[in-house]
């Protein structure tokens, strides 16, 4: 939120439509009150939240690489490795050697990693149940097609072509967020 007030000021100014700030505020609050949920859901669980992701991929893609985790996924193969080491020690997962490829591991959940991605995916599931209840379907309807249409032109702006917002994964989104972080700080260090 404070990084909001920084950016926006705490009043409407002339080059932003007051009402525009309310609804990219409130967006705000809805993308961190949720990030709360899944932080606070997961303090019982075995996996950090980065690691929900790669269980889930390999959950729904059983017996995929590394190497299609982490193109999927967006992340590098070496991020791959360190994560999908420690789901493998912690017996979340299990790793199959190739037999005509040696360097090249499969990827299967393991029945406590099942358990616990159907546990965590239950606890979602109810909390998006509850939280969309008191809203009819042609509600949802036109509150997604908005949503679409936001994702589109936002999705324009940085230069990521698509013609179907499905076609610009979450993780791609979070990829390009860490990417240019990494570019700011470089430039930083570079101008000192």
């Amino acid at each position: 939120m404070f990084a909001l007030i920084l950016l926006y000021g705490k009043k409407g100014g002339a080059d932003l439509n007051y009402n525009y700030r309310d609804i990219i505020g409130n967006l705000e609050r809805f993308h961190l009150l949720r990030k709360l949920f899944i932080q606070r859901s997961m303090i019982n669980s075995e996996l950090h939240f980065g690691q929900f992701a790669v269980m889930n991929y390999i959950y729904d893609h059983d017996g995929c690489t590394q190497a299609d985790l982490a193109e999927n996924l967006k992340v590098t193969p070496a991020s791959i490795a360190t994560s999908t080491k420690r789901l493998q020690k912690a017996e979340m997962i299990t790793k199959r050697i190739d037999e005509n490829n040696l360097r090249c591991k499969h990827l299967s959940v393991t029945d406590k990693g099942k358990a616990e991605i159907v546990q965590s995916r239950r606890l979602f599931d109810d909390y998006d149940s509850r939280l969309f209840s008191d809203f009819t379907d042609e509600e949802l309807s036109v509150f997604n097609q908005c949503l679409i249409r936001l994702i589109i032109k936002m999705s324009e702006a940085e230069g990521i072509e698509s013609e179907n917002y499905n076609d610009v994964p979450i993780s791609m989104l979070i990829h390009k967020v860490i990417e240019n972080s990494a570019k700011k700080q470089i430039d930083i260090n570079e101008e000192n």
